[in-house]
């Protein structure tokens, strides 16, 4: 029992002294009761794995209220407590949200989010990168995320009783000072039996014995000398243009890969290196059927993938300081920057007459008498009506005659070719958002449709908000919804100009895209997205700068929402000379979609007269433009998007 200050102020000495024997009284008999303690017995299915688990019970409270009637019971591992997501977190009033094609769990709680992937020590906070102490498991189906260290990254604090075995919340606001990380020690014994499928278990059952205590003990991990510890071996999955494996470590993982005789089966041995995580299996991808990791025979961890098809090609990059990305995907999605158009094959057999389309290698053709110059093609690639124009400019009506040829591939639906004395204009009617390659070889010009991702190495998205109907905010004779459209179209000339990032842009006149018109652009073509606003106020005088994010969406480079929203406050406040407002989490519809590394960002205020300003000028807008190149082009060189 615990006297409060309160009753120190109220209780007289005589009483004082008479609580105090009571309370050694009680606390001996305590001891005597915690001497036997009631222990969990049941069969854990993890990892493919059932683990039989045996273990004092343990209980949950979240300022002081005791949590009771869960279907999973909270467990410990490794010396640290584990709980079901959404029972534990939601009832202490956080937000909790699954991503399925992710396997993360997003904890938001005021005006923090933590991201914790499933299997992986590395979660992030506020869209910064930390290391878990414990991974985060799907346990007969909950997902189990560390108790202590999402609600401390939460702002709460936990405290641990070990005679009552609970682990208590409080909610309140608390300084990072005070957070302190401890294991909560037990005994614990986990055995465990391999299993050829996960089982499906919709509910728990746990049987629960008395047993007399044993001594508490505390496991420690011992780390070799010169090996590297695996701390997390993740799978982004299906997309269509590649499959990406990220190794993590202490340091750069050492991959070596080998195909089978076939090229149906891909084996990477992480050498000099122990997995620290359990084995586990790898889902199915775009270009990866299956697959499973496992520590091997010695130093060894194997990754072995079954592949769908034999004509791929695999990239082993090192990334930062521990991190090494494998992406899978097809020979013929060589990467090139934005200007620079690979080759094709010189196979001519499937090819005949002036033009046509080659259906066997997904390429349009046509003859060349010796007067073209690829160089002088005009590009247009008009994305937002999906269709993209080649021009040639000249009279080829000896090679072209006005044709629509019809292809139904996976990209387009046809071509339509139209020719003048004057001009020859070449047409994609787009399925999806494309692009060319284009190549000329044994007297014929090839023109490849392929995605963006497969041409350019680097792309942002911009998003200039509200448009159309939709005006936005307006103050000192401005309007948000031009003010923003004018800063996107300098910051896209700036990208075309340089040339070695390509710039996509959810509007570029007066238009009103829909959230999910922006944000479906920035999923399907993007490496970043950026989606630009201007804040308001009833308050004159509130002003500055401030940005957004919300989800890490980390894609195998190390980039994230937080890095990418802290670089563009950080080269905003430097161009502008306007108030630091401070990097901050929101739930706004554009983040909340986005699955790459977004951000929103608010200029200033358009209701205060000095911010107007600045926003209000050309060459206001101008610096504006040149903060997202500069940061963009930062941060793609110090983390290049992965292919």
């Amino acid at each position: 029992m615990k006297i409060t200050e309160r009753m120190w102020d109220v209780l007289s000495h005589k009483r004082l002294m008479a609580l105090a024997l009571c309370c050694t009284t009680l606390f001996t008999n305590s001891i005597g009761v915690c001497a036997a303690n009631k222990y969990v017995n049941m069969t854990l299915t993890y990892d493919y794995t059932q683990h039989k688990y045996s273990a004092e019970e343990v209980f949950v409270a979240i300022n002081g209220n005791k949590l009771t009637g869960l279907k999973m019971p909270p467990i410990v591992l490794n010396n640290f407590t584990l709980v079901p997501a959404r029972e534990v977190f939601e009832a202490m009033g956080a937000t909790v949200e699954w991503k399925k094609d992710l396997e993360q769990v997003y904890v938001k709680y005021n005006d923090k989010l933590v991201v914790i992937p499933i299997g992986s020590t590395k979660a992030y906070v506020n869209g910064q990168a930390t290391t878990m102490q414990t991974a985060a498991k799907i346990i007969n189906n909950k997902t189990m995320i560390p108790l202590r260290f999402v609600s401390t990254s939460l702002g709460m604090q936990v405290s641990w009783d070990k005679k009552t075995r609970i682990a208590d919340i409080d909610t309140g606001n608390i300084s990072s000072g005070d957070i302190v990380e401890t294991t909560e020690v037990t005994t614990t014994t986990v055995a465990s039996t391999t299993t050829t499928e996960q089982t499906t278990t919709t509910e728990t059952t746990t049987e629960i014995t008395t047993v007399e205590s044993t001594t508490e003990t505390t496991t420690e991990q011992t780390t070799v000398a010169d090996v590297n510890n695996i701390s997390a071996i993740t799978f982004s999955k299906g997309s269509s243009y590649k499959d990406i494996i990220t190794i993590e470590g202490d340091y750069n993982p050492d991959v070596s890969k080998t195909f089978s005789s076939d090229n149906k089966t891909l084996t990477l041995s992480v050498n000099n290196a122990k997995l620290v995580t359990d084995k586990g299996d790898i889902g199915e991808g775009a270009y990866v059927s299956s697959g499973y990791y496992y520590q091997n025979n010695g130093n060894v961890v194997t990754i072995s993938l079954n592949l769908k098809d034999s004509n791929t090609v695999v990239d082993v990059r090192q990334l930062g300081s521990n991190k090494t990305t494998v992406t899978v995907t097809y020979a013929s999605s060589n990467s090139t920057d934005s200007n620079n158009n690979s080759s094709s094959s010189d196979d001519n057999s499937n090819i005949s007459g002036n033009c046509g389309y080659d259906t066997e290698n997904a390429r349009f053709y046509f003859k060349n008498n010796g007067s073209i110059n690829i160089k002088n093609i005009i590009e247009a690639d008009n994305y937002n009506d999906l269709n993209y124009k080649l021009t040639l400019n000249g009279d080829y009506t000896s090679i072209f005659s006005n044709t629509t040829y019809p292809v139904n591939s996976n990209y387009i639906n046809n071509i339509n070719v139209s020719t003048t004395a004057s001009s020859t204009v070449i047409t994609f009617s787009e399925k999806k958002i494309m692009t060319v390659l284009i190549s000329e070889s044994n007297g014929y010009v090839y023109i490849k449709p392929v995605l963006p991702k497969e041409r350019y190495s680097k792309i942002i998205v911009l998003d200039a908000g509200h448009g159309g109907n939709d005006p936005g905010a307006s103050g000192n004779g401005l309007i948000e919804k031009n003010l923003t459209l004018g800063m996107l179209n300098k910051a896209r000339a700036l990208f075309d100009s340089d040339g070695t990032i390509k710039c996509y842009a959810t509007r570029t006149t007066d238009t009103y895209p829909s959230f999910n018109d922006r944000t479906n652009l920035g999923n399907e073509v993007g490496d970043a997205f950026i989606s630009i606003h201007i804040n308001a106020a009833a308050n004159t005088s509130a002003a500055g700068t401030e940005t957004y994010s919300l989800y890490a969406n980390d894609q195998g480079n190390g980039l994230t929402s937080y890095g990418l929203a802290s670089e563009i406050l950080k080269n905003l406040l430097d161009q502008l000379g306007t108030k630091d407002r401070k990097v901050k989490s929101e739930n706004w519809i554009v983040l909340r979609q986005s699955k790459i590394p977004a951000s929103l960002i608010e200029i200033g205020f358009i209701t205060n007269s000095g911010d107007a300003a600045i926003m209000g000028s050309d060459a206001g807008q101008q610096k504006v433009a040149h903060a997202i190149f500069d940061s963009v082009k930062n941060l793609f060189n110090q983390y290049p998007p992965v292919r």
